[in-house]
């Protein structure tokens, strides 16, 4: 929760119901992630690559995936299970 990763290499990382929320994820390398079930709220997407992350489940918990703060020029191309 709130952790600085930008730019971060977390290819294949296993982020399986984790707390990103307020995370600095941007331009981190988020390529075939599991982020199922993932707090992603309040957190920092911008110019990451989720190219082939897993997002099922980001709304479970009442957390919605808009409260995201940022996912401008992100990759997310071959995204799985998209909100």
């Amino acid at each position: 929760m709130g952790a600085n990763l930008e730019f971060a290499n977390l290819r294949s990382a296993n982020f399986r119901s984790g707390d990103l929320h307020r995370a600095r994820l941007a331009n981190a390398d988020l390529e075939d992630a599991d982020l199922v079930g993932a707090n992603l709220a309040g957190s920092d997407l911008t110019g990451a690559s989720l190219k082939n992350a897993d997002l099922r489940n980001i709304n479970i918990s009442g957390i919605n995936w808009r409260k995201i703060l940022s996912i401008q020029g992100a990759n997310i191309y071959g995204v799985h299970n998209p909100p």
